[in-house]
């Protein structure tokens, strides 16, 4: 499946994601998009789910994964991100930046809808700033 835009993301996350609870979904894709896999990371309460950035991306390097997408269920309410899913977006982005596999969009699932974080530009996924902070971690070498 290739997992081109929000929508397409949207409409194969609604197949497999619940709202009786906030789910945490992990989606590893190709440099081209097309999906590889995808696994329910997290599972949490009604309106609070915990995550950890190492969980995810060793599942990513695991599916040998270019690229990743995430999302969430929101089984209250609407999908609009919350003030945490903003902050814990970005800490993901940069980590993505640090190991090599970028956060290319954050989805969030009510039953009344969708929000893509990329599309309505709730953070930026590929700033100079993330790419500038995650620089500081990058790789380096000892010479003799």
């Amino acid at each position: 499946m290739h997992i081109k835009n929000s929508r397409l993301a949207s409409t194969y996350l609604r197949r497999v994601i619940g709202f009786e609870q906030e789910e945490f979904w992990v989606l590893c894709l190709t440099s081209k998009l097309q999906l590889i896999s995808a696994k329910l990371m997290f599972l949490g309460t009604v309106d609070k789910c915990l995550i950890h950035p190492r969980d995810i991306f060793r599942y990513a390097m695991q599916e040998n994964a270019s690229k990743i997408m995430i999302a969430h269920s929101h089984p209250h309410g609407g999908p609009e991100p919350s003030g945490e899913d903003i902050r814990v977006t970005d800490r993901l982005i940069e980590v993505g930046y640090l190991v090599g596999i970028p956060v290319v969009d954050h989805i969030i699932l009510s039953k009344r809808g969708y929000v893509s974080c990329l599309d309505k530009k709730v953070v930026n996924f590929f700033s100079e700033s993330s790419y500038r902070r995650a620089e500081r971690f990058k790789p380096f070498s000892f010479q003799s």
